[in-house]
């Protein structure tokens, strides 16, 4: 245990199941999956680099080193930031990574920083749906996927393949829009505060709105 970082190390915080911290421990494993997930997205443009062999492996443990790095110093620094775990796994505080931003920085730093990771997941978006389009496109030249008649076809004067691009869209804008439809209308309603409205499920509690910022008491 370190009281100085709040760190309780051995401290279960009561989530186990039937006695077992296993499925637990099991489910915040994922944190480690989601901070090296994507660095393979790389091979996927391979047909399009020259000396592929030396340059995608490069990429890839470029993309494992920088990204990798950034993303456990961001999660330890949140995790670390964290200064009541009992509420946020009984749901009181239901927006722990905002409430420390704005805990931390204020409105405006925490608005700046929302603003990098939008950018930083616009790119990622882009990037994962050219990757995307780029396989969908070598299956369909390779005529080992439906309707690879109209798939293959490529725009040299723009350089991408134009219909396998927007499959790559399209799939992922579908499977967005039905997750929304699958409820009932009145099972949803919007919570918060006017400048970070929410969807959740009715009768779920949701945030709730932020005071006006002040020095924190103690600081």
């Amino acid at each position: 245990m370190d009281d100085r970082l709040g760190v309780h190390v051995g401290d279960t915080y009561g989530i186990e199941q039937n006695g077992s911290y296993l499925p637990a421990f099991l489910a915040a494993a994922i944190i480690g999956l989601y901070q090296y997930y994507g660095f393979e997205a790389c091979g996927d443009t391979a047909e399009e680099v020259a000396h592929p062999g030396r340059v995608i492996s490069r990429a890839l443990r470029r993309t494992i080193y920088i990204g990798g790095a950034a993303a456990t110093f961001t999660c330890m620094s949140l995790l670390l930031s964290v200064t009541d775990f009992n509420a946020i796994i009984s749901g009181e505080q239901a927006d722990p990574v905002v409430d420390v931003l704005y805990d931390a920085m204020g409105e405006t730093g925490a608005r700046l920083v929302m603003a990098v990771v939008l950018i930083s997941f616009l790119s990622c978006t882009i990037s994962l749906q050219a990757a995307a389009g780029r396989l969908i496109y070598s299956y369909a030249r390779d005529e080992m996927i439906v309707g690879h008649q109209l798939l293959r076809r490529f725009s040299h004067p723009r350089a991408v393949p134009g219909y396998a691009l927007f499959v790559s869209a399209a799939i992922p804008l579908l499977i967005a829009f039905a997750s929304l439809l699958r409820g009932r209308p009145h099972q949803h309603r919007l919570v918060g505060h006017p400048r970070q409205l929410r969807l959740v499920p009715d009768g779920r509690p949701g945030r709730a709105p932020r005071p006006a910022q002040g020095p924190a008491p103690g600081r």
